[in-house]
């Protein structure tokens, strides 16, 4: 596509910006030329802030708040002068995200005409390149109406806005960058956008490195001179960024690829949540998360690469704008800068290093273990250098109105193909203008349309699993025969297998055909065998819910992970209860699972558990599915004093446990959940082995069943509904079905049978906060619960004497402080501070013991790191 072929489009734009009200009104001119060879009756405009009218498809519990600071925020544009426009949806972009301006005259081939819009647009509070939040308004895209991509076949609605030049001025109460430019008026030459952030406190710092000027601007105040400064907590962070800028561009001075044309690069911090960086033409926007996390190098390395890839784009589009064709800006400088971000990897660190690296030494712990296999973290394609770059926002103006993926993805698949010949296609992209495509089949010797096609799109579904393993032994040696077979893209499948001597072998296959016979010889029996032992391809199939990787080695490996930890401190009794599981199953198993897990609790002094669960239904998150089935038997230690009086005997004991059930669980998100349901129901033999008693044979069945709903951003009502009841020898109080009521004390609630129904208002009254504590928790937000509780008891001796009779209901009331934090800036967390007091203490008679409740405290006080249902 010739660049003379393209519409030549201009705007001269003024504008108002009130971040108070969150709101921007102002005119647009519009001048476009007729590239076609048939008359034009009509102008297509794009009108980008509509798409953030209604909440987005990928909103979910985990992400929420990484977007949008008090809960989903529209946003919108209207257009209030200029030609009659017709408002249309767009299947990707949204609805009422095109206007349809029908011309009065239309515009001659190589004519020129003029078009005067008004318009008005709301701002979300949200985070991220479109919204007002934190003291900062960022507009890094499509803020005004713009011309939909023309050449001379007509308009395209798939592809990114038209090009320009661009003049805007924003008038406004606080500082203004304007594209990379600090003032209120600004001149952008064949501009995709005009980005403007607004900030409420400016500051700034400037260097220049490698030809290059550069300044970076944030929110936050510069800290004192180094001699003047605390060790710890205050950091230059002005400097980091600085100083990664230049380590790029003095890498691509070295390449002899740094900048030539005297063009200023503009680093502006903005609150974002789900990236680190971005770049918007000689804008490169960094989150205020980038270096205000755990100062460790380690750890900091993953944004400042980050960072440096945004730095590369920008530049990198810089250098192609003029030779690739409109349709490959939209990936092409991301392609080449991920491939320069592997160089700076290695140059500034020696490798090329990612999160699971480092963690794998930790997996058995939970919060790792779910890092590593479903991660539920910020900045995720930061930590984890995925093949596929997932981008569910899709709120670059490159990508919002089409389905092309992100230039990384490119640049991987073709280092799958090509290997080591991908440093040539980057060296013909770069260093001699070849344009990126041409580069590719140059070098790859034979046509890459099939290439491009398939992978400039949605990513297509697939799976690779080991169908066979045959080995035979033959005059001292063994031959091995391992069947393949594939669904999906044709893209290269690595074979890789290791004896028992320790020699390790490596095979290729191109991945054309739906199965592949590996054969290959070695010295001893085969100890493992895998395909695709690097994670290179993404599968994934309709309709079905295992994790399709787990066929891809044969044995499979094991992990052991530490799957729940569960503390919960009584401080009116000073008591703490708690248990910790542990999991032990195949890795990418989501069905089969062994449990051994330890538990204290106010009824047993310690004890352990062994069981088996089953799981089955669809997922609820990468690494769980909805429904499961059990088995576990277990033995505890009695709590000798347990509901007994002073004066009275202890009663040691031993009690052992078998239980079996079915549950169901499809809540995504266990730290704030906004939605979801939950059941569980079981039974459970027991026998309690008292030392100097006769044993005790019962049965017991418990259920739960929990609703949540949610009312309104950060306001959801919570509903349990349990029951409980023991059958059999019942003879002392460990025995007995108990009810957790906040207030009542651990041995206050005891009967042959129980049914509680426990009702929570959950609300958030602060949101968006950013409290630095000690650089290792970001606290983000403090909401409380309003709960009440209902129980009915059965009585002690006789079933089902008692039960729901006016004596033997109970109730509570309590209020519950939450808060919400990251812990390192990225893994949320929260803490919960109940309050509870007993509404309706009774005197009861319990197996021969009387509960007198004026011994009692007054209220109870819980604290926990998890919703108590």
């Amino acid at each position: 596509m010739l660049l003379a072929a393209l519409a030549v489009v201009s705007y001269q734009i003024d504008a108002r910006l009130d971040p108070e009200e969150r709101t921007l009104e102002g005119t647009a001119r519009i001048e476009l030329d007729n590239p076609t060879p048939a008359p034009l009756d009509r102008v297509y405009l794009w009108l980008y802030p509509n798409r953030f009218a209604e909440p987005p498809r990928a909103l979910s519990d985990v992400n929420r708040t990484w977007i949008y600071p008090r809960g989903f925020d529209p946003g919108s544009i209207m257009l209030l002068g200029g030609p009659p426009a017709v408002l249309l949806d767009h299947p990707r972009a949204g609805k009422r995200t095109l206007a349809m301006v029908a011309l009065d005259t239309p515009i001659a081939p190589a004519g020129r005409a003029t078009l005067d819009v008004a318009f008005r647009v709301r701002i979300p509070a949200r985070y991220g390149p479109f919204g007002c939040a934190a003291g900062v308004c960022t507009l890094a895209a499509g803020w005004y109406p713009m011309v939909a991509f023309l050449d001379g076949a007509g308009w395209n609605l798939d592809a990114p806005p038209a090009r320009g030049d661009i003049e805007a001025r924003v008038r406004s109460p606080w500082t203004t960058v304007i594209g990379a430019v600090v003032c209120d008026r600004a001149r952008l030459e064949d501009a995709l956008d005009a980005p403007i952030v607004a900030y409420e406190r400016f500051y700034a710092a400037r260097r220049s490195c490698a030809g290059v000027d550069l300044a970076y601007v944030s929110r936050f105040r510069p800290p004192p001179p180094a001699k003047a400064r605390i060790p710890y907590g205050v950091e230059n962070f002005y400097e980091h960024g600085l100083d990664v800028a230049c380590d790029a561009l003095e890498m691509l001075r070295e390449l002899g690829l740094g900048p030539t044309d005297g063009r200023p690069l503009t680093f502006v911090e903005a609150p974002l949540r789900h990236e680190i960086a971005q770049a918007h033409g000689d804008v490169v926007l960094v989150s205020d998360r980038a270096w205000r996390i755990l100062p460790l190098e380690r750890f900091r390395r993953f944004h400042s690469l980050q960072v440096a890839r945004a730095i590369f784009a920008a530049l990198v589009e810089r250098r192609v704008a003029a030779r690739e064709a409109e349709r490959d800006l939209a990936w092409v400088p991301d392609a080449v800068a991920s491939y320069l971000v592997d160089l700076y990897a290695v140059r500034a660190h020696r490798r090329r290093e990612y999160a699971r690296d480092m963690l794998r030494y930790f997996a058995f712990v939970p919060e790792i273990d779910s890092l590593i296999y479903a991660p539920k973290v910020a900045f995720t394609t930061a930590y984890f250098g995925a093949v596929e770059d997932a981008d569910p926002w899709r709120d670059d103006l490159r990508r919002f109105a089409n389905d092309q993926p992100r230039g990384k993805r490119v640049y991987e698949k073709l280092g799958d193909l090509l290997e080591a010949r991908v440093v040539d296609v980057m060296r013909l992209a770069m260093v001699e203008g070849v344009p990126l495509r041409r580069a590719a089949e140059r070098v790859a010797g034979r046509d890459m349309s099939w290439f491009f096609a398939q992978w400039l799109g949605p990513y297509p579904p697939g799976d690779v699993a080991i169908a066979e393993v045959d080995s035979e032994a033959r005059a001292g040696r063994f031959v091995h025969r391992v069947r393949v077979v594939k669904q999906g893209a044709v893209e290269p499948i690595v074979l890789w297998a290791r004896d028992d001597d320790g020699h390790e072998v490596r095979l290729r296959w191109e991945g054309d055909g739906p199965e592949h016979v590996y054969e290959f010889e070695s010295g001893a029996p085969l100890d493992v065998v895998h395909v695709d032992p690097r994670e290179r391809l993404l599968e994934r199939l309709s309709g079905l819910h295992d994790d399709l990787r787990l066929d891809n080695r044969r044995p499979a490996r094991f992990k052991l992970v530490w799957t729940d930890l569960a503390a919960l401190l009584d401080v009116t009794q000073l008591a703490v209860a708690f248990h910790a599981t542990f999991s032990l199953r195949r890795v990418y198993d989501l069905r089969n699972n062994a449990v051994v897990g330890f538990f204290r609790s106010p009824v047993q002094d310690y004890g352990g558990v062994l069981g088996y669960g089953r799981s089955f239904g669809v997922r609820a998150d990468e690494n769980r599915l909805t429904g499961y089935g059990f088995a576990a038997v277990s033995a505890a230690r009695l709590n000798e004093r347990f509901a007994l009086a002073v004066a009275e005997p202890a009663r040691p004991g031993t009690q052992l446990q078998s239980s079996v059930g079915l549950g169901y669980d499809d809540r995504v998100w266990h730290i704030d959940p906004q939605r979801g349901r939950s059941a569980r129901l079981s039974i459970r033999p027991a026998l309690t082995l008292l030392d100097e008693q006769p044993t005790l044979a019962t049965y017991s069945a418990v259920g739960e069943a929990t609703q949540l709903v949610r009312a309104a951003a950060g306001h959801v009502l919570a509903f349990e509904l349990s029951f409980a009841s023991a059958f059999g020898d019942v003879r002392v109080a460990p025995q007995l079905v108990g009810v957790g009521l906040v207030g009542y004390e651990a041995d206050e609630l005891l009967g042959r049978g129980a049914a509680a129904l426990r009702f929570e208002y959950r609300h958030t009254f602060v949101q968006g906060l950013d409290w630095n504590i000690a650089q290792i928790h970001r606290g983000r937000g403090l909401g409380g619960a309003i709960f009440l509780g209902a129980a009915s008891l059965a009585d002690c001796e006789a079933w089902p004497d008692g039960w729901f009779a006016s004596d033997s209901a109970f109730f509570n009331a309590g209020y519950s402080l939450r808060a919400f934090f990251d812990e390192l800036g990225v893994q949320q967390a929260l803490m919960r501070v109940d309050v509870g007091v007993p509404l309706a203490r009774r005197r009861r008679s319990c197996l021969g013991r009387e509960v007198d409740p004026a011994r009692r405290q007054p209220f109870g006080v819980i604290v926990s790191f998890a919703p108590p249902f």
